[in-house]
């Protein structure tokens, strides 16, 4: 589907000021075209939301929820349980989603290996259009495209009308506003040094993101035993340093859905 270049220009923004303008040009070309609505993110591995000029949310003021109502920017680290980040990592291309599975133009076999139970407590939809953003130094920014009537499982008539057409739209928008919001690199990777031993977390995002996912009040789906990979970074904590997590299992046991690399993240020795 071609876009014209009235509507590119008009999602593209330059300075802080077009930021609120170029999402309300995003979110209504979205809704003309496909009927759907729109959740982006500049940023997969942070849960700063995306905000205007005057710090209002993006997404509670110009891309209104869906029927659910689910605030998704903030879930802490949902980068780390959602199955819709997690696929973004792993591909390039526009994709849809539904619990049944992952479907993009060309089969990628890493996206049929995710784990997608739960899926709808986990990506707070029942279906999803996803436009994954790749940027300079590493960075992943994603659109997702949903369906106002929350019952809806099946995209994927849309999907094959409009997908290059959401991408092109997302890609406009999300790079143009990293870079007119660029920060240092120091403050977009989470703060710097760890102050006891100079380290800086390899994954999870800032000590707040970490305190707010240990006491954000998990839907039922996450509520489950703890698995080999907490069990596994547990020990190597004790074999470094015995005390370091007398407590964690209490702190921890109502946490599920974490991956192995967020399990190694909270039972880090500090």
């Amino acid at each position: 589907m071609l876009i014209d270049d009235d509507i590119l220009d008009a999602v593209r923004i330059q300075t802080s000021a077009d930021i609120r303008p170029a999402a309300e040009a995003l979110r209504d070309a979205v809704s003309e075209r496909t009927g759907l609505l729109v959740n982006i993110t500049h940023n997969i591995a942070t849960s700063t939301p995306m905000k205007d000029a005057d710090g209002r949310v993006l997404a509670s003021d110009v891309f209104t929820p869906g029927e659910a109502g689910a605030l998704w920017w903030e879930v802490p680290l949902l980068g780390l349980t959602s199955p819709l980040p997690k696929a973004c990592r792993l591909e390039g291309e526009p994709f849809w989603c539904n619990r049944s599975g992952i479907y993009s133009r060309s089969r990628n076999r890493a996206l049929e290996a995710l784990d997608l139970s739960d899926f709808e407590a986990r990506a707070f939809t029942r279906a999803a259009i996803v436009a994954p953003v790749h940027l300079p130094f590493g960075q992943i920014g994603a659109a997702s495209f949903v369906h106002h009537d929350h019952a809806v499982e099946e995209l994927s008539t849309i999907f094959g009308a409009h997908d290059e057409a959401l991408a092109l739209l997302a890609r406009i928008f999300i790079t143009s506003y990293v870079k007119a919001t660029e920060q240092p690199r120091e403050q977009l990777a989470g703060g710097g040094a760890d102050k006891a031993g100079g380290r800086v977390p390899a994954v999870g995002g800032s000590r707040q993101d970490q305190r707010r996912y240990r006491d954000h009040p998990w839907p039922e789906a996450h509520h489950h035993s703890l698995s080999y990979p907490l069990r596994r970074a547990e020990a190597r904590c004790r074999q470094s340093r015995p005390g370091a997590v007398q407590g964690g299992a209490a702190r921890f046991s109502r946490q599920g859905a974490l991956t192995q690399r967020s399990a190694a993240y909270h039972w880090q020795c500090r």
